[in-house]
């Protein structure tokens, strides 16, 4: 490890309540595109392996992701 660098592990993390909390991938392309007022389409591309995700507000307005297409194997996770 390099000093000063920060590696984070690859993960898409929920809170307790579904929302989402973040979404980590290292080492990639990322495609972020604007859908409709309440959604966002996330490309990202590592080693030629696609993974997509959608972001859309629920009824109360917090993100909630569906997770496509995952061949890069990023663990999905949820707190609660």
């Amino acid at each position: 490890m390099v000093k000063g660098v920060i590696t984070m592990t690859d993960r898409v993390q929920h809170n307790a309540d579904g929302s989402l909390d973040e979404v980590v991938v290292s080492a990639c392309d990322v495609h972020l595109e604007h859908m409709n007022d309440g959604a966002w389409w996330i490309g990202i591309t590592r080693d030629g392996k696609t993974m997509h995700l959608w972001l859309v507000n629920d009824k109360r307005g917090r993100p909630t992701v569906t997770v496509t297409d995952d061949e890069i194997g990023i663990p999905v996770t949820h707190e609660g």
